[in-house]
């Protein structure tokens, strides 16, 4: 699984942050649980489960600040795969 987590500053507030999920070979995204500094945002149940996902948050997170996010993504076997970014500003 292929997981992309990205951040932009937003011109009011916070960050911008997108998350992509792409899943390697035949298997598909069924989950995915995203926390942002440590504070569970959403878990997105996919049904049926897709090849593939997209997410973007709008103004979260700290400026100034150190920021982390959590994306977890499990596939349609239930195995999953973790991804952290963590940045200050």
């Amino acid at each position: 699984m292929k997981i992309v987590i990205s951040h932009a500053k937003n011109r009011l507030e916070g960050w911008d942050i997108t998350i992509d999920a792409t899943p390697d070979g035949t298997e598909l995204v069924s989950q995915v649980s995203t926390e942002i500094n440590n504070f569970p945002e959403a878990i997105d149940t996919l049904d049926p489960a897709s090849n593939s996902y997209q997410r973007t948050y709008i103004q979260k997170g700290q400026y100034p600040g150190t920021n982390k996010v959590r994306v977890t993504v499990y596939n349609d076997a239930a195995v999953s795969t973790v991804a952290d970014q963590i940045w200050d500003s």
